[in-house]
């Protein structure tokens, strides 16, 4: 069990660690890498790019334009999703992301000088994971190796290989007993362990309706993202996707469930249909037909239909609405704007989700957590914040967000009912140049009431050197260790991404958790080779 000893040795070291990698951070920078301090950034874009890609799980890369850092879904870990905007932690996705068009995939984003390309070009990652908490520890290796022969984005044939390859260094697979770091790799007779997330082909022809054809390995968006063994066709009337008016995807295959020893029954079709019927608009159907012949829970079959419309009214307003029905019952409703009044340096965000009808057993592949959360009852969620600046230095934000339920008799583990308040102010070019802070105030309407108060430090030299170190609170956290909910979680985390050259990354996080029950601390450090 933990102590308060044991929670400020563990704080001390974190704030020490910061302090000598800042230092180091900083000898790394050249002259040339302090220009005058830029102006503050504009307000996100209204079309943001959906933030729940599928892998790889690589660190944000340093530059001076934040970008959103992919989540890989089968190994989220509390120090990939720590709740840096105070929101609560839960398994369903209750943001207002909205899916991609599926007219062009878009270009990397690039904010440095693009690397020599070679035939075979991609990345190779190798991470070590340590989590303890007093009693226990478990120590992992992870290698991801992403191979590109060709460019996909140009007519022709490309080919793309991700997989991952793990190694259990206690070599422990706790089947018999509880363990509180057990993981689903734990369940295999090896300590080794190896998964593939995507390899497939690409062809691009040079002329005619059809964009693209896929075979193999892939992700495919169908109001949901499917991770599918089959091919993929696009059609449309101009490979730029703001030139597109009219697109079709069509696709069909094995869904690729990779904790399951046979597709034997399974299959998976659908399309997506993809239309400018106005100016500034955007609609699109989703129709994805899945058969999951499975043995253990869920319904064989599955029809779902998304309908998403976004309108951009300019360039600093929008809104969009998604739509899902799932057999013969409604299933969600997302509906999310963004305005911006760039001449009072303020910006208006607001999100609603719900959660339609019960949800219970289905097709694996639209509820992989049923064995976790079993039923759960409908419910809503919604943001409402507000940010504004003040000189060039000072910027203030407040919000509310909550979770209702349709029924305050539903209320259960995994589906609870709470409403937020917070207030923020930042400053940058404080305590040092380049660095920033961030204090936010929280009031927490729950089981457990509770007024917090959090900071966030992020220091920038250059861009080949970053360092984050804060603290946040959850009410309720998901414990993907566990398998269980934990509430009232405060947590400290120190994160630190160090190029050394145009090729090399190295990357650290580390994050300390205290409940009402534990301590944890959780370590990830490595490297990343880019080829």
């Amino acid at each position: 069990m933990r102590t308060c000893s044991t929670t400020r040795l563990l704080i001390a070291a974190l704030a020490a660690i910061g302090m000598s990698l800042a230092s180091a951070g900083a000898a790394l920078a050249d002259p040339s890498d302090f220009p005058a301090p830029a102006p503050r950034a504009e307000p996100p874009p209204s079309e943001d790019a959906p933030v729940d890609e599928p892998p790889p799980a690589e660190e944000a890369e340093p530059t001076d334009e934040a970008k959103p850092e992919a989540v890989e879904p089968e190994d989220v870990t509390p120090e990939d999703v720590t709740p840096d905007d105070g929101a609560t932690t839960v398994l369903e996705d209750v943001t207002a992301l909205e899916p991609a068009d599926i007219a062009v995939e878009p270009e990397p984003v690039r904010s440095r000088p693009r690397l020599r390309r070679l035939p075979i070009h991609g990345s190779f990652r190798l991470n070590y994971r340590l989590r303890w908490d007093g009693d226990d520890a478990d120590n992992d290796l992870y290698q991801y190796l992403i191979l590109n022969y060709g460019d996909d984005h140009q007519c022709g044939w490309s080919y793309a290989f991700h997989g991952r390859l793990t190694q259990d260094l206690d070599g422990r697979s706790d089947k018999n007993e509880f363990f509180v770091f057990d993981s689903i790799t734990d369940t295999y007779d090896s300590w080794i362990n190896g998964r593939v997330y995507h390899l497939y082909a690409n062809y691009r022809p040079r002329g005619g309706p059809v964009r693209l054809v896929r075979i193999g390995r892939q992700w495919v968006e169908g109001g949901e993202l499917f991770h599918v063994d089959g091919v993929r066709v696009d059609i449309g009337d101009s490979n730029s996707l703001e030139a597109a008016t009219w697109g079709l995807s069509l696709y069909g295959g094995l869904p690729a469930h990779l904790f399951e020893g046979t597709p034997e029954g399974d299959a998976i079709l659908g399309f997506s249909i993809y239309h400018r019927p106005w100016r500034g608009a955007k609609a699109r159907l989703d129709y994805a037909f899945l058969n999951d012949d499975t043995r253990y829970y869920g319904t064989e079959t599955a029809h779902l239909v998304t309908l998403t419309l976004r309108q951009q009214f300019n360039q600093n307003a929008s809104w969009w609405a998604s739509y899902q029905h799932l057999d013969e019952d409604p299933r969600t409703l997302r509906l999310a704007g963004n305005m911006a009044f760039p001449a009072q340096d303020m910006f208006v965000r607001g999100a609603f989700f719900s959660q339609l009808s019960t949800q219970t057993q289905t097709v694996t592949d639209l509820d992989p957590y049923f064995f976790i959360g079993q039923t759960l009852e409908p419910y809503w969620t919604g943001d409402l914040s507000v940010s504004k600046g003040v000189g060039e230095r000072l910027f203030f934000e407040a919000g509310v967000s909550l979770r209702q339920l349709y029924d305050d008799d539903d209320e259960s583990t995994f589906n609870r009912e709470y409403v937020r308040y917070y207030g923020a102010a930042s400053l940058e070019d404080w305590p040092c140049r380049d660095g920033s802070v961030t204090v936010t105030g929280e009031r927490w309407n729950s089981a457990d009431d509770a007024w917090t108060v959090t900071a966030d430090f992020e220091y920038r030299p250059s861009r080949r050197f970053k360092l984050q170190l804060g603290t946040d609170y959850s009410a309720y956290r998901f414990d993907y260790y566990t398998a269980g909910e934990r509430q009232s979680v405060r947590g400290y985390y120190l994160r630190v991404i160090m190029r050394t050259s145009e090729r090399w990354r190295m990357h650290l996080r580390c994050r300390v958790e205290d409940d009402k029950f534990d301590t944890y601390l959780t370590l990830n450090t490595g490297f990343t080779l880019e080829f």
